[in-house]
């Protein structure tokens, strides 16, 4: 390193200058894995989602919706045949007070249901939505993250990350939601989404070399345990017609045992009630 014959520029050494290409090269890898891990964890994720409820999860919701009444009919008859043991009249106010009982016990479980209620329906309107991104724009989306994510992502931009902390979580938020013309008013405001980032200093680089290296590694092992665990660990299952066939055989085989169960146990317990009443 040193200076012209001139007096001018500064003349790196080829080893630095190889060494600074690096840097830029790794920045930008970085900023894709940054852009890859982020459409994992939110639009793929929300389609894999989707098509598993599509295909198994609303059968998994009856099973467990079956399986809950199943559970409070057992109860029912559990604490009234306890009353009847003890000498205690069946009246409409024991059966009443048991009734307000149950519904106290199984709170959590049909809050659970009716979560799950929900999510098979936000499925089903995510299949089958009609607006999806054109494949310019959803090119342009990624385009334009990658790019921000040089300047303003915490392991990529350096000092600008920390200066724009605010406007990198904008910049999340935009993309998770697809909302490019967003993107593009946060990209102006920021200025020439191609600026490059700041230079490093000649006498960090080997610094800055080891820490973008150790941050790809990590960035790469978040997206490998991501593609190993659900929902994703689901796909390949997904897209095999013969797993998909057998678990829907099983599940609506174990609905209609559990629905048998369910009618037994209530006639049990309408038996027993009476002659105050049936269940209301």
């Amino acid at each position: 390193m040193g200076e012209d014959a001139g007096g001018g520029d500064v003349v790196l050494h080829p080893a630095v200058a190889a060494k600074l290409q690096e840097i830029e090269k790794l920045r930008e890898r970085l900023a894709i894995l940054v852009e890859e891990h982020e459409t994992l964890t939110t639009s793929e994720r929300d389609m894999i989602i989707a098509q598993y409820n599509r295909d198994v999860g609303h059968l998994e919701y009856e099973l467990f919706r079956v399986n809950v009444g199943i559970s409070e009919f057992r109860r029912r008859i559990s604490l009234l045949q306890a009353e009847i043991n003890r000498g205690n009249a069946v009246t409409d106010e024991t059966v009443t007070a048991l009734n307000k009982r149950i519904k106290k016990e199984f709170e959590e479980s049909r809050a659970e249901i009716a979560e799950r209620e929900i999510a098979i329906r936000k499925s089903s309107m995510l299949l089958n939505a009609d607006n999806w991104m054109k494949p310019e724009d959803a090119l342009e989306l990624k385009s334009l993250y990658r790019k921000l994510c040089l300047r303003y992502h915490p392991d990529v931009g350096g000092n600008e990350a920390e200066k724009g902390a605010k406007i990198w979580a904008s910049l999340q938020r935009a993309y998770r939601e697809g909302d490019l013309e967003r993107l593009r008013a946060l990209a102006d405001l920021a200025g020439d989404p191609d600026k490059p980032v700041p230079e490093t200093p000649l006498d960090g680089v080997d610094d800055e070399l080891d820490r973008l290296r150790s941050r790809i590694e990590s960035h790469g092992e978040r997206i490998a345990e991501t593609l190993a665990s659900p929902p994703f660990s689901y796909r390949k299952q997904l897209d095999d017609p013969q797993w998909v066939k057998s678990k829907q055989a099983d599940l609506k085989l174990a609905i209609d045992q559990g629905k048998e169960r369910e009618a037994e146990l209530r006639r049990k317990f309408e038996a027993m009630a009476k002659p105050v009443g049936t269940l209301q």
